[in-house]
């Protein structure tokens, strides 16, 4: 009789890049809904910041100082969702980095898992938060008196869509500088930032020097933008949206080139 040669095991086969995705996406999430105090400071954050910046702010604000029919909790508003999205990036730069250093992915690169689905992974996981984040200070801007405007819905979505170019950028620079340090100091210079933006007063009303400053912050034309979605005015932002999907596409792949290119 002729021996016959049993067939080689066939290698299991390495889930797609889509799956890879979604499950350490998951396991992002699962484990920020895991730490109740990190939900908590991500849930009351944003809504402690709206309260009291409209209850402060809109108590003096003179109304002929914003555009018509337009009250300060309106005017406001757009503003929280960009700062909110500023914060929510900076925060996934140091968790990215974190996960660097404590040799997280130094395991994950053990199994087949492509690297570039690290990052990604980290990015969308990230925007959910976001997109959470927003919706709670939507509601709550509703409960203090928002006045819902037709382009309330595309404000939203291109805020998200701000968070999620934001989010990449600082994965590049988590990337880049590797030092909690460095990305911490960075997110001290985003405060002076915010604040020298059109986020809580027009550019044309602020000092001269303050508002020659908010004319060339690139985060006043994306609160302009939002701004100007969620209170139905007729300018259609379509600049800054570009501006935010190239920033996004350039961050993402600086960032997954530098990642798959040097040991995490």
């Amino acid at each position: 009789m002729t021996a016959v040669d049993a067939p080689a095991p066939s290698r299991p086969r390495r889930p797609g890049f889509g799956k890879q995705v979604a499950a350490l996406t998951g396991r992002s999430l699962r484990a920020f809904v895991s730490d109740p105090r990190a939900v908590a400071l991500g849930a009351v954050g944003p809504i402690l910041t709206l309260v009291i910046l409209s209850q402060v702010f809109g108590s003096i604000a003179d109304a002929a100082l914003l555009p018509d029919g337009v009250g300060y909790l309106d005017y406001l508003t757009p503003a929280i969702l960009v700062t909110t999205a500023v914060s929510a990036a900076q925060v996934s730069g140091q968790a990215f980095l974190r996960d660097m250093g404590n040799g997280v992915f130094d395991r994950l690169r053990s199994l087949p898992v492509r690297l570039a689905v690290l990052p990604t992974a980290r990015s969308l996981a990230d925007v959910v938060r976001y997109t959470a984040q927003a919706a709670l200070v939507v509601a709550a801007a509703l409960v203090l008196g928002f006045t819902v405007r037709p382009g309330l819905a595309a404000a939203f979505v291109v805020a998200v869509g701000l968070a999620w170019a934001l989010v990449w950028a600082f994965l590049a620079l988590a990337v880049w500088v590797r030092s909690a340090e460095v990305l911490q100091s960075l997110g001290v210079l985003l405060f002076p930032v915010m604040f020298t933006s059109s986020a809580f007063a027009p550019v044309e009303r602020l000092p001269a020097w303050l508002g020659a400053a908010a004319t060339v912050n690139p985060l006043t034309y994306a609160i302009d933008a939002i701004r100007a979605l969620a209170l139905g005015r007729p300018a259609a932002p379509a600049t800054a949206v570009g501006v935010i999907a190239l920033l996004g596409a350039v961050s993402a792949a600086v960032t997954i080139r530098a990642f798959t290119r040097e040991p995490a």
